[in-house]
């Protein structure tokens, strides 16, 4: 258990890496969260876009998730994709240790979603960044964007992750379910005519994958799944 990274993690999904602020808040200084950030392995973070429709900076449909064994993928089109909502959960920290790369897999951890606030309806703008793979990215243009509410927070990974499972489903319970999976990152809540339908996205690693997809089969009656690589054609990181 790694109280202070845990901590850390958790406020990054608000505040981005904004030492400054971060560094107020815990009441550390700001070289010292530097150096616990930088013990962390594949330390990324995603800007989530505060319009409740989702657009991209991309051509006429943007392939955002590709599946590995059949024509199955994830796109979002010019129009964009209506949110309903939006939960992230940046994995389960505590269930991680910084030091070895590895997770604990007891599932006794529920992970703390929280959700972005959706601060424009309409005219969406495209969202205009990737994932950003080190604390120094957080740039002048990043800070005006959240400081403006154009940014509503990050997703933050952390740890070696090879591997991507969405799982949809429309059964409320099979996402209240895998919120106890220390790997899930996000969850998006999109309306269909008669039901709503969850996409719930896992990023994990090739050590626990086999584990990850035992719990699944339990649970196949209920979902969908598209799996595929974190890795360039397959996983896009915009989100």
């Amino acid at each position: 258990m790694y109280p202070k990274l845990v901590t850390i993690i958790k406020l990054m999904r608000s505040l981005g890496p904004n030492l400054d602020i971060i560094s107020n808040v815990i009441r550390d200084s700001k070289k010292n969260i530097e150096n616990e950030l930088l013990k962390i392995n594949n330390l990324y973070f995603t800007p989530i876009p505060s319009f409740g429709i989702f657009k991209l900076n991309l051509n006429d449909k943007s392939l955002i998730r590709k599946n590995l064994r059949e024509d199955f993928c994830l796109s979002i089109s010019r129009e964009g994709l209506k949110v309903n909502e939006f939960i992230n959960y940046s994995g389960i920290p505590e269930a991680y240790d910084f030091i070895t790369d590895e997770w604990d897999l007891h599932m006794d951890i529920k992970a703390e979603g929280i959700k972005p606030f959706i601060q424009y309806e309409d005219n969406a703008e495209p969202l205009l960044y990737s994932s950003l793979r080190s604390f120094y990215s957080f740039n002048d243009i990043l800070k005006t964007s959240l400081n403006y509410g154009l940014i509503s927070g990050f997703i933050i990974d952390y740890g070696k992750r090879d591997y991507v499972i969405d799982v949809f489903t429309t059964e409320k319970e099979v996402r209240e379910r895998l919120e106890y999976i220390p790997f899930i990152r996000y969850s998006i809540s999109l309306d269909l005519e008669s039901n709503n339908l969850f996409i719930i996205e896992l990023l994990i690693s090739d050590k626990d994958l086999l584990f990850i997809l035992e719990l699944l089969k339990e649970m196949r009656q209920y979902i969908d799944i598209l799996f595929t690589l974190r890795k360039p054609y397959y996983f896009n990181g915009v989100i």
